[in-house]
């Protein structure tokens, strides 16, 4: 039997193929297996859900103080706190900013929730900057992400945003009207680099991307960076 192997364009093996030729095309197979030659797996519904928020006021969220110069590692989840942004419910993350200097900007990193990417999701990230009184001064949304991938940690994308002396809390959650949709992950091993003087842009390949859809929950790493005429201090 076949096994529905040929819906995805492989076929099974026949019985007059050659010895030497069968192993060659096992490994063809298992290769289009570890692929993902059927597809993706779709996000769970609870990764799609929207949450039932916790607060009803900003004042009654629950601030973690980061960190001046150290890089912190957060998930949020199911267990996190949940509000309902004007872009509809979120589960979030938020944070009491220390004093902030000019030239300070804030990074975050959101990571892949696997590496197997026909199983990957991530997090999109916006930002919600409040003052001193918990009020919002503005929303960071639509933000430039850029892809990157850590030997250990496996693949992320990269923002960040400048930060002002006004800026006191700042809350990490996602849109909902965006949640399914997703980010094009390109395959770095095609495509090209080429130099701009003192670093490298890649420019992928045509045909190696793949979709990650964005889900109510991720890991992220976010950090404070003190800058000074474009360089870190």
């Amino acid at each position: 039997r076949s096994l529905g192997l040929a819906a995805c364009g492989v076929q099974p093996l026949n019985s007059n193929v050659s010895v030497t030729e069968r192993p060659m095309k096992l490994i063809t197979l298992l290769a289009l297996l570890l692929l993902g030659a059927c597809g993706s797996v779709p996000p769970s519904k609870e990764s799609l859900s929207v949450p039932e928020p916790c607060c009803r006021n900003y004042a009654d969220l629950t601030y973690l103080p980061l960190p001046e110069s150290e890089e912190l590692s957060i998930k949020i989840d199911s267990t996190s706190q949940a509000f309902a942004f004007a872009e509809g419910n979120s589960y979030l993350a938020s944070f009491k900013l220390p004093k902030i200097e000019l030239g300070t900007a804030f990074e975050l990193k959101t990571y892949m929730s696997t590496s197997y990417l026909p199983a990957a999701t991530v997090f999109l990230p916006q930002i919600l900057i409040l003052d001193a009184k918990q009020m919002p001064l503005r929303l960071e949304k639509d933000l430039a992400l850029k892809q990157d991938v850590h030997f250990f940690k496996g693949g992320y994308w990269s923002t960040s945003i400048q930060l002002t002396k006004e800026d006191a809390y700042l809350i990490i959650y996602t849109a909902a009207s965006k949640l399914g949709q997703g980010i094009l992950h390109y395959n770095r091993s095609s495509g090209f680099a080429y130099s701009t003087g003192s670093s490298a842009v890649f420019v992928p390949g045509s045909n190696s991307a793949r979709k990650i859809p964005f889900v109510n929950g991720g890991a992220m790493e976010i950090k404070l960076r003190a800058l000074r005429d474009g360089q870190e201090r």
